[in-house]
């Protein structure tokens, strides 16, 4: 297998985040979405439905989303050995809304399916014109199975800041998360 690098990653992103609840894993079009992706395949753009709650966009500088080794054994002979992998996401959201905030206040610790989606800075994410202009596509992350962290923050005269984490220690990083890359029909 040989990787490619390509341009792409070198721009900076923007990121929308939607929350559904654990229904949408049997929901087709969803599952068709994931293996896609899962089989490293462009997906045709389809918004996913039955989003419990669209979130919005996140604050660049603030999405961080990291997988390391986690708890680690001795091995007789091979030295230390990882068992599992301590992964992470977690983001501020741009002007958080009351009724965001009150939703996520509800969700908080519960187990979600998080799906971001990129979009181009001054793009109208609403209406799904976000997409990259390197082209028709548009990269998208699904962290499914992981409860959900929220805090909040409102300091001075500065803007409500909501603040979503979610972690988990899957065996492997893909367990934590699936990367694919919509394709603009």
């Amino acid at each position: 297998m040989s990787l490619s690098y390509g341009v792409s990653g070198i721009k900076k992103k923007s990121w929308l985040l939607s929350l559904y609840d654990l229904t949408i894993l049997d929901d087709h079009g969803y599952q068709d979405i994931r293996d896609l992706a899962l089989s490293g395949q462009k997906v045709s753009f389809q918004v996913v439905h039955g989003s419990y709650l669209s979130v919005g966009q996140l604050d660049d500088n603030s999405v961080v989303l990291t997988g390391d080794d986690g708890d680690e054994i001795e091995a007789n002979f091979s030295g230390t050995v990882p068992i599992d992998k301590a992964c992470a996401f977690s983001a501020d959201l741009i002007n958080l809304t009351v009724e965001n905030a009150n939703k996520l206040e509800e969700l908080d610790g519960t187990q979600v399916v998080a799906i971001l989606r990129e979009v181009v800075a001054g793009a109208d994410p609403v209406n799904h014109q976000g997409w990259s202009v390197l082209g028709n596509r548009q990269m998208f992350i699904i962290m499914e199975n992981v409860t959900l962290s929220y805090s909040e923050n409102l300091s001075g005269g500065d803007i409500m800041r909501g603040t979503i984490r979610f972690a988990k220690n899957p065996s492997k990083i893909g367990d934590f998360r699936i990367i694919g890359e919509f394709q603009k029909n």
